[in-house]
């Protein structure tokens, strides 16, 4: 595990009065553009972008991209997601498992 996987990041407003992560001394890790971020939990972060959401890792790499209206948080490794009204699940690598047509 590298270093930068294996370090505590936490959300942060910046002075922009959007979100980013920093680390434990103060640095900023992940820049201050999301429009809402939360706390990693097992190496991803739930973000929002420009109204959608997503799920970053710790180098900032969007792994789900920021498409979607809602996504829940994962449970046995999938995760909720609304697109267009219509709901669907996807892992953790962003691949739709059950489609979004419900």
């Amino acid at each position: 595990m590298n270093k930068k996987s294996n370090q505590i990041l936490k959300p942060k407003k910046g002075v922009n009065g959007k979100y980013g992560f920093i680390d434990k001394t103060g640095e900023e890790i992940i820049p201050c553009k999301y429009d809402k971020a939360e706390a990693f939990l097992k190496g991803l972060a739930r973000v929002k972008l420009n109204g959608k959401y997503g799920f970053i890792d710790k180098t900032g790499e969007e792994i789900i991209p920021c498409r979607y209206d809602k996504i829940e948080t994962f449970l046995k490794g999938l995760a909720r997601v609304k697109l267009n009204g219509k709901y669907g699940f996807v892992d953790k690598t962003g691949k739709e498992i059950i489609p979004i047509k419900y």
